[in-house]
C-alpha cells in the first residue's frame, strides 16, 4: 500500500483497488482517485457507514434538557450572522455522537461557554451534557447560555 500526507493526515492507497483511506479526517470516508473513471470501484456491494454526516444544531428548549454523547471535535462551521442572516460568518461549533436504540445521531452546538469547556476534551471522550438555562454576561447586557459537563464511566457486559 502507498501512504501519501495530505493536510488532515496520512492516506493510504490500496494498489489493487486504488481506494484511498485518510486517516485524520473529520468523518471516515473513502476517497477515490477521480483521474480515470475505469478505476472507480463499483459501488454496488459498498457498505454504507450508518452514521449521518449532517450534524443538526441542538438548541435545548428547557432548562436540564441533557444528552449522552461522545464529543467528536471543535470545527469551525458556517452560520447566519447574528447582525444580518444574508451573511454567512465562520463559528467554531462543538461536534458530538449520541447513540440511542442503536441509532447513532450527529449533533451540533456553538455556544461559546459549552465549545470552551469542549475544546479540551479528547476526541471519543464520553459525556452528559446538561442545559442549566442563560446568564447575564458581566462584559455586555448580552444572556449566555450555562452548561454541566460531566464524564461518564461505560458500564460494559461482563463475557
Amino acid at each position: 500500500m502507498k501512504s501519501d500526507k495530505n493536510q488532515q493526515g496520512e492516506v493510504v492507497i490500496s494498489p489493487t483497488t486504488g481506494v484511498a483511506v485518510a486517516s485524520g479526517n473529520s468523518h471516515p470516508v473513502s476517497v477515490v482517485e477521480m483521474s480515470s473513471i475505469e478505476n472507480m470501484p463499483d459501488l454496488d456491494d459498498a457498505v454504507v457507514v450508518p452514521i449521518d454526516l449532517m450534524a443538526e444544531y441542538w438548541e435545548p428548549a428547557a432548562i436540564g434538557e441533557s444528552k449522552k454523547v461522545y464529543f467528536h471535535s471543535v470545527a469551525p462551521q458556517m452560520f447566519p450572522d447574528f447582525n444580518d442572516p444574508s451573511v454567512e460568518v465562520e463559528i467554531d461549533c462543538a461536534l458530538f455522537y449520541e447513540k440511542t436504540k442503536g441509532e447513532v445521531k450527529p449533533w451540533r452546538n456553538a455556544s461559546k461557554r459549552l465549545v470552551s469547556l469542549l475544546n479540551g476534551l479528547t476526541q471519543g471522550s464520553v459525556v452528559q451534557i446538561t442545559y442549566l438555562g442563560k446568564k447575564k454576561n458581566k462584559k455586555n447586557s448580552f444572556e449566555s447560555a450555562v452548561w454541566s459537563i460531566k464524564p461518564i464511566v461505560i458500564n460494559l457486559p461482563k463475557a
